[in-house]
């Protein structure tokens, strides 16, 4: 079962335990202090008074750390929400962190991650500036922390986008070495197997996300990544249950409704694909089907044509 998105804002449900340690410990002691997955944790089990044999004392954070932990954390919900004013405020929020702490990976990572979505959705008015400006960003989060397995994975997110599919793969695989337990690299992993047309892979490693993180906000996109492997490999019934369970997870996700509505024009349910296409259209307004909005990432021609045949059977207008 997913998470479905609360009408309030609900406490942090970080993705594993890695998310739950090294985040909060990323934003007090700074991006330069924490390298790989176990080296973090070490230390953070040598800090913390009850993981060690000293005698228990009271540790304080200064104030300026525990603030830019507070917004790091706001922003990491607010970019989960998937929503045009969601993103708008992520972005805001992690620009006022990084004007303080440049160098912040984690900071960088999320803010690529939040540009990429504002570019890919139209969630902004300057979409190529995003998408540039979503370059210059993950190249700075690797470029500060170079052990950081999320900065690596927004930066394969972007090679994946630009179409470079095989450096996309192995900037994944760097990552998931980096982290075995970062179910963002895992499932941006299968992403990338299934925008290449190799169902197999993808739905295994969407899944290995989902077993590593099965409360987290990220679970719309997994299913909807399963979904579009699905779609692919001609796997219609899937791909539209796959569909139907990315919206039940949040529904103010775009891709959720393209991928169920082209699943079930394939399968003839003109009903269900119609009631898809409206709820996309209405989440992306004038949307016809040589919208730049509709751009994916498919490695074979064929795979976007069946997309795209799906949405016009649907009824999703050419200009």
């Amino acid at each position: 079962m997913c998470s479905k998105v609360a009408s309030e804002k609900p406490a942090i449900v970080f993705a594993s335990l890695d998310s739950l340690l090294r985040r909060p410990l990323e934003l007090i002691c700074g991006p330069s202090d924490t390298t790989a997955h176990s080296k973090t944790f070490s230390r953070f089990r040598t800090r913390s008074p009850t993981a060690s044999s000293a005698p228990s004392r009271r540790v304080s954070w200064p104030l300026k750390s525990s603030v830019r932990r507070e917004r790091l954390m706001r922003a990491h919900w607010h970019i989960r929400r998937f929503t045009r004013e969601d993103s708008s405020e992520a972005i805001r929020l992690l620009d006022e962190l990084l004007r303080r702490q440049p160098d912040n990976a984690l900071a960088l990572a999320d803010l690529a991650f939040s540009l990429h979505f504002a570019a890919l959705f139209g969630w902004t008015d300057s979409p190529a500036a995003a998408k540039a400006r979503m370059s210059e960003t993950a190249r700075r989060a690797v470029a500060a922390d170079e052990q950081d397995a999320a900065a690596h994975t927004s930066l394969g997110i972007h090679e994946l986008f630009l179409g470079q599919h095989d450096a996309a793969i192995q900037r994944l695989l760097r990552a998931i070495e980096l982290d075995p337990n970062s179910s963002f690299a895992r499932g941006y992993l299968g992403t990338a197997y299934a925008f290449g047309g190799e169902c197999d892979p993808a739905i295994q490693n969407v899944q290995e996300a989902m077993r590593l993180s099965p409360r987290d906000f990220l679970m719309v996109v997994w299913f909807t990544v399963s979904a579009w492997a699905h779609l692919s490999a001609g796997k219609f019934e899937q791909a539209a249950d796959c569909g139907r369970r990315a919206i039940d997870c949040n529904p103010a996700f775009p891709d959720a409704h393209c991928t169920f509505a082209a699943a079930s024009a394939h399968l003839g349910r003109m009903a269900e694909a119609r009631a898809g296409l409206d709820e996309f259209m209405r989440l992306m307004p004038r949307l016809t089907a040589d919208d730049e909005r509709l751009i994916r990432p498919f490695r074979r021609p064929a795979d976007r044509e069946r997309f795209l045949d799906g949405l016009r059977k649907a009824g999703l207008p050419e200009k």
